[in-house]
């Protein structure tokens, strides 16, 4: 198994304990990990981005969605 597919595992282990788990009404896995990751004096959405894995306008859509959601 190389990097790739072991990261791959890894990512839908964690959203299968996510689910089962530390549901958080309201919030998708994705919205949980970043809300998790942005400290309290806010990242740049570019390293929001990096961190997560995701391009600079998902994670800026994310972003609005908690906002909107009141996080």
């Amino acid at each position: 198994m190389n990097y790739g597919e072991l990261l791959s595992s890894f990512l839908v282990d964690l959203q299968s304990v996510y689910r089962s788990n530390i549901n958080i009404e309201g919030a998708s896995f994705p919205q949980v990990l970043a809300i998790s990751i942005i400290p309290d004096d806010g990242i740049e959405m570019s390293a929001l981005s990096k961190k997560i894995g995701i391009d600079n306008s998902t994670a800026t859509r994310l972003v609005m969605g908690l906002e909107k959601k009141g996080w």
